[in-house]
């Protein structure tokens, strides 16, 4: 089962704390909020990704190792926990709302379940 990170969005709410970071890049201690959401799901064995990107996706990007060449790009990486997981960074718009997004990343998912989170919603659920 893959799980749907959404991190397009502009985080105007979050303005002023770090504007050339997009909310799932600003750091809770070592690492950025949507590496941690992503050792809490690996925790539970889900280790498929499909980051949903947007505003300042290149940011995004360049932490996962990604290089901007196509719409989609499947990387390989490792959490910091050491667990290995893939990763889809998935170009969805700078200005498309959260529907559309998932809309755009339809053929990534189709056909099975999946799980959707927000990208910048840090939890110990």
């Amino acid at each position: 089962m893959k799980v749907v990170i959404l991190c397009g969005g502009k985080g105007t709410r979050i303005r002023g704390v770090d504007d050339t970071l997009p909310k799932p890049m600003i750091p809770i201690g070592s690492q950025p909020i949507v590496v941690h959401i992503m050792e809490h799901y690996s925790h539970f064995g889900y280790r498929s990704f499909v980051l949903c990107l947007g505003y300042l996706g290149n940011v995004i990007r360049q932490h996962f190792g990604g290089t901007g060449s196509s719409l989609v790009e499947h990387v390989a990486f490792a959490l910091p926990s050491g667990i290995s997981v893939n990763v889809a960074l998935a170009d969805t718009g700078e200005n498309t709302m959260t529907g559309g997004r998932v809309r755009k990343i339809h053929d990534l998912v189709a056909n099975q379940d999946f799980l959707l989170t927000y990208g910048d919603g840090v939890s110990d659920v």
